[in-house]
């Protein structure tokens, strides 16, 4: 069955995926031919003085077992150098998946590439896509500026304190109540203006076009 590999795995996989393949088909065709390297075989004489011996037929039979076969002379055999049986090659697995083996008879079996290249490139994000993403970039800007300006945890209980100060009379307050207000007062004029120019930006954000929208650059000062 045709090996289906999406294309990110391929490039995973190898810079060049198909050249990758080819060159692990081409090594198992090489390594079909390889064969244990052979040593000198020295020739063996003919030993006419050994005659075949049989014995004697039994019933039913023409000739008897062969007990001593005569030998004839063996010629020698060269040493056969070494395409010596190597190791089948190997790759990595979906490389080796993609490779399939075909027997056929009377010759020695054959490699062909069996696999198919599945483009799973994410399609292109649409405008509104778009927007959302740089809208979001916004949104967390503003929240890092403001936790820098006020902690969100310092918030809730500064906001209580300053209520509680400010429902006394002024002449009544203690100068570091003063001056705990005119702190908390900077504060949210601090986050007023983060707050305005990120609104600013998110609505130069949707005023945005598929023509502008990959050039416009931006951020929170």
């Amino acid at each position: 069955m045709t090996v289906q590999v999406p294309k990110s795995v391929a490039a995973l996989v190898a810079g060049d995926f198909a050249a990758e393949v080819e060159s692990y088909r081409q090594r198992l065709l090489a390594h079909r031919f390889s064969a244990p390297a052979r040593g000198y075989v020295p020739p063996i004489p003919a030993r006419p003085e050994i005659k075949e011996q049989r014995e004697k037929p039994k019933k039913g039979e023409k000739k008897g077992r062969l007990i001593v076969p005569y030998q004839p002379a063996r010629p020698g055999q060269p040493e056969i150098p070494a395409i010596a049986g190597e190791p089948r090659p190997t790759a990595h697995p979906l490389i080796e998946a993609c490779v399939r083996r075909v027997p056929r008879e009377g010759q020695a079996d054959d490699f062909v590439a069996d696999y198919t290249i599945i483009d799973d490139t994410p399609p292109p994000l649409s405008l509104r896509e778009k927007k959302d993403r740089l809208i979001s970039e916004i949104a967390k800007q503003e929240r890092d500026a403001t936790d820098r300006v006020w902690p969100l945890g310092k918030q809730r209980l500064d906001n209580m304190m300053a209520i509680e100060f400010m429902s006394m009379p002024e002449d009544n307050r203690e100068p570091h109540q003063v001056a705990f207000l005119d702190e908390v007062k900077s504060k949210q004029e601090k986050i007023a203006a983060i707050q305005k120019q990120s609104a600013t930006l998110m609505s130069q954000i949707e005023d945005l076009t598929s023509e502008t929208i990959d050039n416009w650059k931006s951020s929170l000062a």
